[in-house]
């Protein structure tokens, strides 16, 4: 409970001046679960690698370039880490997983874009704010800040609806602070000053807000976790949940065979998720109305 964002208030400021509209976090998700809990990336990421760092090895700032599956395992190479021979491989690698590319084909097969964008980054938390945070709304996008639990910093945070699919690469950054600055430009409130921190940010994200739907997770030795292979999309909600649960599985079935019938673990686990899968995607057919 350390790690939680603690938020508990968002702030709707208005378009124009005037007074904002406080809404308690709790009543915002009290109809997704009595336990929620937000915690922000970077923390859940610290976590499970605190618990995991003894019993595991890591290799950092690397990639997959080949996998060839053999009977006894799959043969990996990777862009800098000498290669190595696994039992299984499992893709948790995201919305533009590079295993899902290698073992299952194109990302455009999977991908379903649901018609709006979201970017993030870092920044001195200058309104100091506290358990708050503040959302500024026009037709069609939104902007927001809120701080980061315990530390000197906020992040900002913008989203917005496009009706067509940018033509625009994942990776291109610049390209993406230029689209930010297109469509939030002219506007006012705290967006001049959040706009500069994304342009100054070393953690900037952006992407698209698009689920992946795929008939078939597991291939061979080769499985995929969360949003590899079952993203709900981002900003529509339960993306880390079932990305948690996913994981939950997959280990709780490849354990029930000892680590033996990888094969029986890997086909259980799918099975499992599936119906998990196909509900969380569906609340993306709601939002892709109301961004």
């Amino acid at each position: 409970m350390d790690a939680r964002t603690g938020t508990e208030i968002v702030s709707f400021q208005r378009r124009h001046a005037g007074r904002g509209v406080d809404i308690e976090m709790r009543r915002l998700v009290a109809g997704i679960s009595g336990r929620h809990v937000e915690i922000m990336r970077g923390e859940l990421a610290t976590i499970l690698y605190e618990a995991t760092r003894s019993d595991a090895d890591y290799l950092f700032e690397d990639s997959i370039s080949t996998m060839v599956e053999g009977p006894d395992g799959i043969d990996v190479t990777f862009e800098r880490a000498p290669a190595s021979r696994f039992d299984i491989v499992i893709g948790a690698d995201g919305l533009h997983s590079n295993v899902r590319r290698l073992v299952f084909g194109p990302e455009d097969q999977f991908r379903r874009f649901l018609g709006g964008y979201i970017a993030g980054a870092a920044l001195p938390n200058y309104l100091g704010l506290q358990g708050r945070m503040m959302v500024w709304n026009a037709p069609g996008r939104l902007a927001a800040i809120y701080p980061v639990h315990q530390t000197t910093t906020a992040r900002a945070g913008f989203l917005f609806r496009s009706d067509e699919e940018l033509m625009l690469d994942h990776r291109d950054v610049d390209g993406q602070k230029q689209v930010l600055h297109q469509i939030y430009g002219r506007d006012g409130w705290q967006v001049p000053r959040l706009l500069a921190a994304m342009d100054s940010a070393d953690d900037f994200y952006f992407d698209s807000i698009s689920q992946i739907v795929m008939n078939s997770w597991t291939r061979g030795r080769v499985t995929l976790v969360g949003d590899a292979g079952y993203s709900p999309g981002a900003a529509v909600g339960g993306g880390t949940s079932i990305a948690m649960v996913g994981a939950y599985v997959l280990a709780q079935e490849l354990a029930q065979g000892g680590g033996r019938d990888y094969q029986a673990g890997l086909s259980a686990y799918q099975d499992r998720m599936r119906e998990l899968a196909k509900k969380t995607r569906g609340f993306g057919g709601l939002h892709q109305h109301r961004l």
